[in-house]
């Protein structure tokens, strides 16, 4: 008679199987941990409202808060149980305990979840975040915002349309957010991504900084804080409007800072890449300087930045 499966190709089978299990296990401490975090930083920040304006708040606004962690330490103590649930399956204990879901429930909860956190009255918009870890070879050689020489030249390096929609500018300029955001060219990301790093490990730029909310001059605006050195900007001379060119929120651009010897170069560096590049301010004096606009000190300007949240958070 024959033997369908030897010894061997059980012991294979088992092995495969022992090695799936441990991988679904290792994937569900690793999002088991992972959904942990969300938990404990509702606890934490309830926490510390709790502890540092509890006599800013009202009653049931005190009473609110002690929910959240209440939830949130509910929340944990279910991530536990299904913990423990991988336990049991693997010792052979589970019992089939079937249960209705509420699904409607669930979804409201979830959306309640997302309002929990409160800014006068409006919702804080769910904000994805992401992690990256990157090696640098030489922490020497690094770049941050801050200005450091005067005479020095910034040049944006970038692809330039204007794009105000759903921007800071069009907030604040016309009261509203509309319009389709900035669109992403990924192979331009990608080009001036490695041309920005390859001139920081090179020593060729001095101060890099990138632009997102607010557009060009505001990153500008934050580099000359940092170093608290002014920045003349030279007037624009293309097609766009002014106030596109400077707060626009176009994707992918960078400012750069380099001593005017290493300008030329750079600037023939990301037209090799098919990159648009061109030089838009000189570095001196305390104040922000556009031709046919008042100065801005960066007295002023620094109070302006950085007094607002203590003033927020004084106000009765």
């Amino acid at each position: 008679r024959e033997v369908p499966y030897t010894y061997r190709d059980v012991g294979i089978v088992a092995l495969d199987r022992e090695r799936e299990l441990g991988e679904l296990r290792s994937r569900f401490i690793s999002m088991t941990s992972h959904e942990f975090r969300t938990p404990l930083a509702e606890i934490q920040s309830s926490s510390d409202l709790l502890i540092s304006y509890r006599d800013r708040l009202s009653e049931e606004e005190q009473v609110t808060r002690l929910g959240e962690i209440q939830k949130a330490v509910a929340n944990m103590t279910a991530l536990l149980e299904d913990v423990l649930f991988l336990g049991k399956g693997e010792a052979g204990r589970l019992e089939f305990q079937p249960s209705v879901f509420d699904i409607e429930k669930e979804v409201v909860d979830c959306i309640a979840s997302f309002r929990g956190h409160e800014t006068n009255g409006v919702g804080i918009p769910p904000t994805p975040a992401i992690g990256g870890v990157g090696i640098i070879p030489d922490v020497a050689a690094t770049a941050d915002i801050a200005l450091k020489r005067e005479g020095d030249l910034l040049i944006v390096l970038g692809r330039e349309r204007g794009h105000l929609g759903q921007s800071l500018y069009q907030e604040i300029a016309a009261g509203k957010l509309e319009g389709a955001p900035p669109p992403i060219d990924l192979a331009d990301e990608i080009k001036a991504g490695r041309l920005v790093r390859a001139l920081i490990r090179e020593g060729n730029v001095s101060a890099v900084h990138d632009t997102s909310d607010g557009g060009l001059l505001v990153a500008i605006a934050e580099m000359a804080l940092a170093g608290n050195l002014g920045v003349e900007l030279f007037p624009y001379e293309g097609k766009l409007p002014g106030h596109a060119v400077w707060f626009g929120e176009d994707q992918g651009r960078y400012v750069l800072c380099v001593d005017p010897m290493r300008a030329e170069e750079v600037l023939d560096r990301a037209r090799l890449l098919a990159l648009q590049a061109r030089i838009i301010a000189r570095t001196g004096g305390d104040a922000l300087m556009l031709k046919g606009e008042d100065p801005l000190p960066l007295d002023d300007l620094r109070m302006v930045h950085e007094a607002w949240l203590p003033d927020f958070m004084a106000a009765p």
